[in-house]
C-alpha cells in the first residue's frame, strides 16, 4: 500500500508546490484547465497559428499533469506527492551545492526531460515497453549514478545536451557534466512515478513517449503546473 498523499507542501527550484498532495479538487480544476487549452485560442494573440501552436503545447503538458495526478490518486500505482517532494528537494539541493539559480535549474531539467524523452523513444521502438521501463526502474532514483549517463544517453547526445543547457543556462560546462549523474535519475524517478504496483503498466511514461518530442514537453513545467492544481 502506498504513504498518504495529503498535506505535502513543496518548495524550491522555482516551482512554488504548495500544498501538493490536497487531491480533492485536483481532477476537477485539471479537467476545466483541459477544456480551456483545447479551445484553440489564447487570449492577446491574433496569428491563430501562433495560438493553436502554443493551445498544443500547453495541452501536450496539461495531459502530462492529468496523468501524474491520476497517477497520485490511484492506489494501485506508484506515485505519491512525497515521491514528487523527494525530486524537488533533490534538485534544490543540487541548485545550492552548485551555485545555479531556480531558473537555471528548472530550465536544465527541462533539457534534460527532453533529450531522455528521445531515448526513451528509441529504446522503447527497439525493444518494446517492457524493457523501457525495466531500463527506468534500473536507473531512477534521487541519487548519483555515473553509468546512467553513458548507459541512456551515450557521448555525443551527452555532450550535445550539455552544449544546449550551457548554452540556456549560462552553467559551465563541467558543472552540467558533473550534474548529469544526478539529474537523469531524477527524471527517470518522476516517469517511474506513474507505474503500476506490479510494474506492468506506466501511463504517465507512456504520455511522455507518446508526446511528438519537438520540445513542447517539459517534466519541469509538468512538475510546477501539477502543485498548482492540488
Amino acid at each position: 500500500m502506498k504513504a498518504p498523499s495529503r498535506g505535502v507542501a513543496l518548495t524550491g527550484m522555482g516551482f512554488g508546490l504548495d500544498h501538493l498532495g490536497q487531491l480533492g479538487r485536483s481532477q476537477t480544476k485539471s479537467k476545466v484547465s483541459e477544456q480551456r487549452i483545447t479551445e484553440g485560442k489564447i487570449a492577446g494573440f491574433n496569428d491563430d497559428r501562433y495560438a493553436t501552436s502554443i493551445s498544443r503545447e500547453r495541452f501536450t503538458v496539461m495531459s502530462l499533469v492529468n496523468s501524474l495526478l491520476g497517477a497520485i490518486d490511484n492506489p494501485n500505482l506508484q506515485a505519491n506527492a512525497n515521491q514528487l517532494g523527494n525530486i524537488v528537494n533533490t534538485v534544490q539541493s543540487l541548485s545550492q551545492a552548485n551555485s545555479a539559480s531556480p531558473d537555471a535549474m528548472q530550465m536544465a531539467m527541462g533539457i534534460v526531460g527532453k533529450y531522455v524523452q528521445s531515448s526513451l523513444k528509441q529504446k522503447r521502438q527497439q525493444d518494446g515497453p517492457q524493457a523501457t521501463q525495466q531500463l527506468v526502474n534500473q536507473y531512477s532514483g534521487t541519487q548519483p549514478n555515473a553509468a546512467v549517463v553513458n548507459a541512456l544517453l551515450g557521448s555525443q547526445q551527452a555532450q550535445g545536451l550539455i552544449n544546449e543547457v550551457s548554452a540556456k543556462t549560462g552553467l559551465p560546462a563541467g558543472t552540467i557534466q558533473a550534474l548529469l549523474p544526478s539529474l537523469i535519475p531524477l527524471v527517470l524517478q518522476f516517469l517511474q512515478s506513474g507505474a503500476s504496483l506490479d510494474g506492468n503498466n506506466n501511463e504517465l511514461l507512456n504520455s511522455f513517449l507518446d508526446s511528438d518530442g519537438d520540445g513542447d514537453v517539459d517534466i519541469a513545467d509538468v512538475m510546477k503546473l501539477a502543485g498548482q492544481f492540488m
